[in-house]
């Protein structure tokens, strides 16, 4: 989303199209946020767009929009039959793997799992989080997010301590199935703050190379290695992010 337009970018064209807007709902903009995601559609040859809007904490049920690119049109999907609080943040996007996306959910009792939306029959589910997750006291917890990593979905979290920040990682080998969540890593870091952690890829050897951000600067690590920190100029914002190369123009999409 660019200034109020939504714009399909090809980082490896460098070609981008205008895309539709959703219709706009009434309510205020600083009421709710809304967060997107992008993937492609198997079953009908199409790619589309999820678009999740949150009512600031009081809509456990939140709307829904998708876009698919060959209709041009975005259209209101069936709310979760659950209530249940999505914790999405407008800097965040939905991880989608396996033909679905997939987002932290919580119901009214505190309990936390994975919820997913598959983009061909339009059908929600639930994957269980790894306990190491959940079993976070909340006062010491910073923040839960679910991501891709090496087409694998990953589950990563920041806890705080007297001395410092606790960054750990896990990886869903076998796509569903709970008990194949394999934690990589751990990070410790003493009087630091880890919220602004993102894992970005995995290398052949299983190295995961991370983002990192702190004040005005930012910088990347491996587990292996010390950050880097990087000054971040007034006005300028960077963000590294992984990508399959393409050439297929924008326009054959729509």
């Amino acid at each position: 989303m660019y200034r109020d337009s939504y714009l399909l970018w090809n980082p490896s064209t460098n070609e981008s199209i205008l895309l539709p807007n959703p219709e706009l709902r009434q309510t205020y903009e600083d009421a709710f946020c809304s967060t997107y995601g992008f993937g492609y559609d198997s079953i009908s040859d199409d790619y589309k767009i999820l678009k999740i809007d949150n009512d600031g904490g009081n809509d456990f049920r939140p709307h829904s929009n998708i876009l698919a690119l060959k209709s041009g049109s975005w259209r209101k999907i069936d709310k979760h039959s659950c209530a249940f609080h999505n914790g999405l943040r407008p800097d965040d996007s939905l991880a989608f793997v396996c033909g679905a996306f997939h987002w932290i959910s919580k119901d009214d009792l505190s309990n936390y799992f994975v919820i997913l939306f598959n983009i061909s029959n339009e059908v929600y589910g639930e994957i269980s989080l790894p306990d190491g997750i959940c079993n976070i006291p909340y006062m010491r917890l910073i923040k839960r997010v679910i991501s891709v990593i090496d087409e694998m979905l990953c589950a990563y979290c920041t806890c705080q301590h007297i001395d410092g920040s606790t960054f750990k990682l896990w990886v869903m080998k076998d796509y569903g199935i709970k008990e194949s969540w394999t934690q990589l890593f751990t990070i410790q870091e003493r009087a630091a703050c880890l919220y602004y952690i993102i894992p970005e890829c995995m290398f052949a050897d299983g190295d995961v190379l991370l983002m990192y951000s702190k004040g005005f600067s930012f910088g990347f690590r491996t587990f292996k290695g010390p950050f880097k920190l990087f000054p971040i100029y007034h006005g300028d914002h960077q963000r590294g992010f992984v990508y399959t190369e393409s050439l297929i123009p924008l326009k054959l999409l729509i």
